[in-house]
């Protein structure tokens, strides 16, 4: 987890996955405070109502245009 303390991290909890939510639960209290949860009702691994489905599209771009770079650094040259 030290490994992980210097990242932002987006954790994604489904309702109906209630056997990982100890997990999921846990690895986010174990994070210091650049993390955030993302929790969506009545999902499942492969299966989201149209809102839902919504929700997880914006909350995903945002997390990742708020937490990506403006200016990427290009790819190195092959050597």
């Amino acid at each position: 987890m030290e490994s992980l303390s210097d990242r932002n991290i987006l954790f994604i909890q489904g309702e109906n996955r209630p056997e990982i939510a100890p997990l999921v639960t846990r690895l986010y209290s174990r994070l210091q405070p650049q993390k955030e949860m993302l929790f969506l009702p009545g999902a499942r691994a492969h299966v989201m109502t149209a809102e839902s489905l919504k929700d997880y599209n914006r909350h995903v771009a945002n997390f990742f245009m708020s937490n990506l770079p403006l200016n990427p650094i290009p790819p190195r040259e092959p050597r």
